[in-house]
C-alpha cells in the first residue's frame, strides 16, 4: 500500500485531500500544527507538531508529501503590514524543513500549494503560469510563495526530487476558516449574510467590481491529484477560468440564502482589481480544468457556514 503525508492535514484543502487519498487507496499520515477544526481527521496516523522545527523521521516511508502547511489567511490578513515578518520566517522555515526532510528520506515525489497571489500585472485579466515573471506580487505573502517555488525547483534539480507545484486561485468550501480574521471573501461573505438579517447593510471592501476565479475544493483535489500522477514539473494553474465580481458573489450567496441584503462598499483591502485563470497549459497536460459553477458550490456552502454561525451563537 502506498503512504501519503499530507502537512497541514489540519486545516481546509489538506483534510479534503487526506479524504480523496484515502479514497484512492493510500495510507495517510496527516501532520498539522493544530487538531482539526470541525471534523476528526480521516488519516489512518495523525500528528499535532510545528513544522517550523525538523521532524525528519515523520518523513520516513513516504511515497507522496503533499505540502499545504504554511501561515495563510484572507486579505485582511495577508495585507496586514504588521504579519509580514511572521509570514515570511514562518512559511519559510516550513518549506525549508520540509525540503530537508524529503531529501534526507528520498521521499519520490512532493507536491507544494503555491497561490495565485504571486500574480500582479497591471491591465491583466488572465494569467497564465508564465505571467508571474517579472515578479511584482503585491504582498509578502505573494512574495514567500515565488520564493518557495524556486525553492522546490532547485531542490527537485539538485537532489533528483519530482516536485509538482499547484496555483490555487481562491478555494472554498465546507471546512473552510469562516471567522477569526483569517477568512477568505466567500467564507467571510457567507457569514455576514448568515449573521444578517433581511434587508440590512452588510460591509463589502472595495468597489465590488473586482473579478475573481473562486475554485471549490472538489475541484483543487481533483486538479491536484492529477498534477501529482502526470509528468508536469513547471507550475499549473489550478482555478476555473470563469470571473465572479465581488458584486455577483454577495447576489449568489443572497439567492442561496433567501435573503436580500444591501451592501456598503469601501474601506478595507480590495485586493487586485482582476485575477483570474488562463487555463490553457492545465487543458493541454491534464486534459481537464475545474468546472464547478460558484452557484452550485454556493448550494453546499452556504448552509455549512449558515450551521457555524448558529452553533457559535447559541454557544456564545
Amino acid at each position: 500500500m502506498k503512504t501519503a503525508l499530507v502537512l497541514g492535514a489540519g486545516g481546509f484543502i489538506g483534510s479534503h485531500m487526506v479524504r480523496r487519498l484515502k479514497a484512492e487507496g493510500y495510507f495517510v499520515r496527516g501532520l498539522s500544527r493544530n487538531a482539526p477544526r470541525h471534523d476528526e481527521s480521516e488519516a489512518d496516523v495523525f500528528w499535532t507538531c510545528d513544522l517550523r522545527e525538523p521532524h525528519n523521521n515523520m518523513f520516513r516511508g513516504i511515497d507522496a508529501v503533499y505540502q499545504f502547511a504554511c501561515e495563510v489567511g484572507g486579505l485582511g490578513y495577508i495585507t496586514d503590514k504588521n504579519n509580514d515578518a511572521e509570514m515570511l520566517r514562518n512559511s519559510t522555515l516550513i518549506d525549508l524543513n520540509v525540503l530537508e526532510a524529503c531529501r534526507i528520506n528520498k521521499v519520490p515525489k512532493v507536491f507544494f500549494a503555491s497561490s495565485a497571489c504571486v500574480y500582479n500585472a497591471p491591465n491583466k485579466r488572465f494569467y497564465a503560469e508564465a505571467d508571474a515573471y517579472p515578479a511584482n506580487p503585491a504582498n509578502e505573502f505573494a512574495w514567500q510563495k515565488v520564493f518557495a517555488e524556486r525553492l522546490y525547483r532547485a531542490h527537485a534539480d539538485n537532489f533528483g526530487m519530482e516536485v509538482r507545484v499547484g496555483r490555487l486561485f481562491n478555494t472554498y468550501g465546507t471546512g473552510m476558516t469562516w471567522c477569526g480574521g483569517r477568512e477568505k471573501s466567500v467564507a467571510a461573505l457567507c457569514r455576514k449574510i448568515a449573521q444578517a438579517k433581511t434587508g440590512a447593510v452588510i460591509e463589502v471592501w472595495g468597489s465590488g467590481g473586482q473579478t475573481r476565479a473562486f475554485t471549490h475544493v472538489d475541484d483543487t483535489v481533483e486538479g491536484i491529484w492529477r498534477l501529482m500522477q502526470s509528468d508536469v514539473r513547471e507550475p499549473v494553474n489550478i482555478g476555473p477560468q470563469h470571473e465572479v465580481t465581488i458584486r455577483d458573489l454577495v447576489k449568489a450567496i443572497s439567492k442561496v440564502a433567501r435573503k436580500e441584503v444591501f451592501c456598503s462598499f469601501g474601506d478595507g483591502p480590495a485586493g487586485v482589481s482582476k485575477i483570474c485563470s488562463d487555463n490553457t497549459l492545465i487543458r493541454q497536460k491534464l486534459g481537464w480544468e475545474p468546472h464547478i459553477d460558484i452557484e452550485t458550490g454556493l448550494e453546499q456552502v452556504y448552509p455549512w457556514v449558515k450551521e457555524q454561525v448558529d452553533k457559535a451563537a447559541l454557544a456564545a
